[in-house]
C-alpha cells in the first residue's frame, strides 16, 4: 500500500538527499497506531527529460502486519513521470497553446505517454470542470465563462480555483495545527464535532519533534 506526504522538496533536492531524506512517520490509516520505519526502496521519477533515482521510505505497523509506503507528493504511485509532468502537459493541450507532440517534447515525455494523459483528462472534463468551477466560488473567487471546448472548461475551471485560494479572499479559523503523524486525532475531533475551526496537519512538526 502507498501513502501520499505533502513533501515541500523538489524533484532534484530529494533526490539529492538519498537515504538521508527526512520523512515524518505517520500513523496507521487502518488502527491509528504508530508505524514504525521499515526499510525502504529506490525507484526513478522521470522530470524534465532526465531521470532521478530517488529513495522511497517504508513503514509498517506491528499491530496490522502491514507495510506502506511513503510517497512524496511529486510522484504518482506506478507511474515514473513526476506529477507534474502531466500537468503540464495537460494544461498546454488542453488550454489549445500546442499539440501533444511540442508539450510532450517541452516536458521530455515520449508523445505516446502524453497523449494518454491528455485522453484521460478529457474523460473526465465534464465533471472536473463542474467540480472546480464550484471550489473556485466556495473560495470566494468567480466561475470561469463557459469554454466552447469541455478540456478547455476544466483547465479553465481548476486555474480559477487556484486563483481563488491564492488570492485567500477567505480567511479560514484556525483552531489548531498538529503534526502529521498525528493525523488520525485530527480526523477524530473533526467527526465528533469537538473542532471549531480548521486542523492543520503539518510535516515539519514531526522532523522538529524528532530532532
Amino acid at each position: 500500500m502507498s501513502m501520499v506526504w505533502p513533501c515541500p522538496l523538489t524533484v532534484d533536492a530529494y533526490a539529492s538527499m538519498g537515504r538521508a531524506v527526512q520523512v515524518p512517520r505517520p500513523e496507521c490509516p487502518s488502527c491509528s497506531r504508530p508505524a514504525v520505519f521499515w526499510s525502504g526502496y529506490w525507484r526513478h521519477v522521470r522530470w524534465l527529460g532526465r531521470c532521478r533515482k530517488i529513495f522511497i521510505r517504508r513503514v509498517r505497523c506491528r499491530a496490522c502486519r502491514v507495510s506502506h509506503a511513503l510517497l512524496p507528493a511529486f510522484t504518482l504511485a506506478w507511474r515514473l513521470d513526476a506529477a507534474e509532468a502531466a500537468g503540464a502537459v495537460i494544461g498546454l493541450v488542453a488550454s489549445g497553446r500546442c499539440g501533444v507532440r511540442p508539450a510532450a517534447a517541452r516536458v521530455g515525455v515520449p508523445h505516446t505517454t502524453a497523449r494518454g494523459w491528455v485522453r484521460r483528462f478529457a474523460v473526465r472534463a465534464g465533471e472536473l470542470a463542474v467540480s472546480f468551477s464550484a471550489l473556485a466560488v466556495e473560495l470566494g473567487g468567480e466561475a470561469p465563462r463557459p469554454q466552447p471546448d469541455r478540456c478547455r472548461s476544466a483547465v479553465a475551471a481548476v486555474g480559477a480555483a487556484f486563483a481563488a485560494a491564492a488570492a485567500g479572499k477567505i480567511k479560514p479559523q484556525i483552531e489548531r495545527i498538529l503534526p502529521l503523524s498525528r493525523a488520525a486525532q485530527a480526523h477524530e475531533l473533526v467527526e465528533q464535532g469537538l473542532s471549531q475551526g480548521k486542523i492543520v496537519l503539518d510535516p515539519t512538526l514531526d522532523l522538529t519533534e524528532r530532532t
